[in-house]
């Protein structure tokens, strides 16, 4: 394969996360809040932190790591800022052998950063700086990578930018991997989805991109997803498992129950798994079981990469069965 040929390139954020546990944090009930919870503390005050972890995240370098993991040929396309979290990206790309050239610093901006408050009951606060690769658009690629597919995650928030962001990758005959964010399925134009390959979604998501009210059953869902001829749709579920929705068939892959350390990066892990298992096999049953098993390896670290899936043999086979509409 010629050097300017990638298996994937991975479009999206990237981040420096870092993790602060307390059991100082507090926990408060309050139904002014759409969780009903508020994680408070006192003002003007010092709080003790017990454990912290930094380490590097964001769609695009999540993704990088764990398909180049798997031994597949990937460049990680996203911008950083002209700061020393931006060195702290670039080492961990190579550290996982991720092609780095198509990661741009921007002078006079600042790396993403993402810091993460997590109490002693669980579950987590999260605080974003989206940083310099916000402005990820179109008009930002000065000349793509060659490659056979793409992998795109959050590119800002922006339905329009990602829109034209996909056409342009079909145009260059790339075929496009999309997990796009919450705020990126508002005034969701369903046209894009002629240009998908797949999508992957969790619940909520999937949930607001078809217009569809929690309340409507789930096999609505299935079928509103069925009915695009051209592409397979992922939804996950958390420890429920995932679907996957395709015109010939609906699938439910059973998850594992293992303790959870963190659940950030779990949906990438599992997408990442996925178009590996996909592009290896040819086969959506592999592709599900190398998905789902990457996001469990994931979730029982702290650090949102690095413990990617080593064997498939790691854990029995999932069941997947068949769902009749």
């Amino acid at each position: 394969m010629p050097k300017n040929i990638f298996d994937v390139i991975t479009l999206g954020s990237a981040t420096v996360d870092l993790i602060l546990k307390s059991s100082k944090f507090k926990v408060v009930k309050n139904s002014s809040f759409s969780t009903g919870l508020a994680l408070c503390e006192i003002y003007d005050s010092k709080i003790n932190i017990e454990d912290l972890t930094l380490s590097t995240g964001g769609g695009a370098t999540n993704t990088a790591a764990s398909l180049s993991h798997f031994g597949l040929n990937v460049s990680c396309v996203s911008f950083l800022g002209d700061d020393l979290f931006s060195s702290v990206v670039l080492e961990d790309l190579k550290k996982y052998k991720v092609d780095t050239s198509n990661l741009r610093i921007l002078p006079n901006k600042k790396t993403a950063l993402s810091v993460i408050l997590s109490p002693r009951e669980g579950g987590r606060t999260v605080m974003i700086h989206r940083g310099a690769c916000k402005d990820l658009s179109i008009n930002s690629f000065e000349k793509l990578p060659k490659a056979s597919w793409a992998y795109i995650t959050n590119l800002g928030g922006d339905f329009k930018n990602v829109y034209e962001v996909i056409l342009f990758l079909k145009k260059m005959q790339i075929k496009v991997f999309w997990n796009p964010g919450l705020n990126e399925v508002k005034n969701f134009d369903v046209n894009v989805l002629k240009s998908v390959d797949i999508l992957s979604l969790n619940l909520e998501e999937a949930l607001k991109l078809s217009k569809l009210k929690p309340e409507n059953n789930l096999k609505n869902l299935l079928i509103y997803f069925k009915k695009f001829k051209n592409l397979i749709t992922l939804i996950t579920l958390g420890s429920r498992g995932a679907f996957l929705i395709s015109p010939f068939e609906v699938l439910h892959i059973s998850s594992f129950k293992v303790p959870v350390t963190n659940s950030l990066g779990a949906g990438d892990a599992f997408g990442s798994g996925f178009l590996f298992g996909f592009i290896e096999f040819k086969n959506i049953k592999k592709a599900l079981e190398y998905g789902i098993k990457n996001a469990i390896n994931i979730i029982q670290i702290e650090p949102t990469k690095g413990n990617f899936l080593k064997s498939i043999n790691d854990y029995p086979s999932p069941k997947i069965k068949l769902i009749n509409l």
